[in-house]
């Protein structure tokens, strides 16, 4: 099975922000890190998914273990 892969424009558009946006929480670290190919970013469609079915905790408070 092929894991589907999203780019910043769809999941901008899941989230309802600008592509802008997708990039500066990219940058902080406040959503799940994308996977380079060739040099572009792709989002891993389940991390997505789960990352805004979770309620899109700020990724740096999960790594260290915090909820809020």
């Amino acid at each position: 099975m092929t894991e589907k892969l999203l780019s910043v424009k769809l999941v901008a558009d899941r989230m309802g922000v600008s592509e802008r946006t997708i990039w500066t929480y990219r940058d902080l670290g406040f959503m799940p890190a994308p996977v380079k190919i060739r040099g572009v970013c792709r989002w891993r469609e389940a991390a997505i998914n789960e990352w805004i079915a979770n309620g899109c905790v700020d990724q740096r408070k999960a790594a260290r273990g915090c909820r809020s």
